[in-house]
């Protein structure tokens, strides 16, 4: 690659940085804000805040990547234009489709990237995500604060003398009003809580049981005891990508979010033409509201994927692409390639 194009490059890859690193930031506090109504209603600790923030990176890099790559790439072509380099460019017998052949070969890297981002990662981390909050949301369900009073976890009312690291409780209480007509009341030295399959019981051991009746008392002493069924959690979820994906076939919302996925991913190579029409401008004699393209070029963009990945994902995505891609190329040839 000769030193002109990668003079060109370098523009384009600072110019991208700084705008990446200035979305990516404020989209970020959108999701910790996001995130932070979690709390609302789940236990988390910073520790799991900044977890759940990192099963939304991909998310976060589905956005801003497609839409920093396009604004980046018109705006340092607008650069060059203003700085009259361009123009030196095209007087000196560079074709500007040459030119674009270098951001279509960057571009075409950046568009596999993205692809593994949505269909691979995204995947993992959504699963990941969710399975996460179905088990914080059980912790939260079963979070007994050591002594202290009133707690209670289906039909036992429960109080504990300590509460270790690793959610075992030490020296605990539990008391049933009604049971069959009597009352149970068990004291155990150690409990914790199991997950089994996608039920949560409390095991105990080293205690005792008492069942409390009318006219007489039962006491039975263990070394462990089970009483299951307390809580159910929700089902997580462990697909592989293959058997994600292949849900598309009879699942509409998958099919919707699969043609939107790949669409932004493609957003990076069907508007490369869009980017050098707009950025591409002799100064002197042209002037342009850069924003304002790119503002129109990025909604019409993304209302038609919205749009068509919920009436035809499939079929609608392939005609749109086609029809972006030969529009914009029109317009480069009108603007740009037939007068340099």
């Amino acid at each position: 690659m000769g030193k002109i194009y990668r003079y060109l490059l370098g523009g384009f890859f600072k110019t991208f940085l700084t705008y990446f690193g200035i979305l990516f930031f404020f989209v970020s506090i959108v999701y910790f804000v996001r995130i932070a109504g979690y709390t609302s209603v789940l236990s988390l600790s910073f520790e799991d805040i900044f977890q759940i923030y990192f099963y939304y990176v991909p998310q976060l890099l589905m956005y801003v990547f497609p839409l920093t790559y396009f604004i980046a790439l018109s705006i340092s072509l607008f650069n060059f234009s203003k700085e009259g380099e361009m123009l030196v460019l095209f007087s000196l017998g560079k074709s500007p489709l040459k030119i674009v052949f270098v951001y279509f070969v960057i571009s075409f890297l950046f568009f596999i990237f993205l692809l593994m981002n949505s269909l691979i990662l995204m995947p993992l981390s959504e699963q990941a995500s969710d399975n996460f909050l179905k088990v914080k949301k059980v912790e939260s369900k079963i979070n007994l604060k050591s002594s202290e009073v009133g707690q209670k976890i289906a039909n036992w009312n429960i109080f504990t003398a300590k509460k270790e690291n690793n959610n075992t409780y030490l020296d605990i209480v539990l008391f049933s009003p009604n049971y069959k007509k009597s009352m149970q009341f068990i004291l155990a030295k150690n409990a914790k809580f199991d997950s089994f399959g996608n039920k949560i019981t409390l095991s105990l051991t080293n205690g005792n049981h008492f069942i409390i009746k009318e006219n007489e008392i039962i006491q039975t002493e263990f070394g462990k005891l089970n009483i299951s069924n307390p809580i159910y959690k929700d089902k997580l979820e462990n697909k592989k990508i293959f058997e994600y994906w292949l849900e598309a076939k009879h699942n509409h919302y998958r099919a919707k979010w699969l043609c939107i996925y790949v669409m932004l991913s493609f957003f990076v190579i069907a508007t490369i033409f869009a980017a050098f029409s707009i950025g591409i401008v002799n100064t002197r004699v042209q002037k342009r509201s850069i924003s304002f393209w790119i503002g129109l070029v990025v909604v019409v963009y993304y209302i038609f994927v919205f749009k068509i990945a919920d009436i035809s994902p499939l079929k609608g995505s392939i005609i749109f692409s086609i029809l972006f891609v030969l529009i914009t190329f029109l317009i480069f040839y009108k603007t740009i390639l037939k007068r340099y």
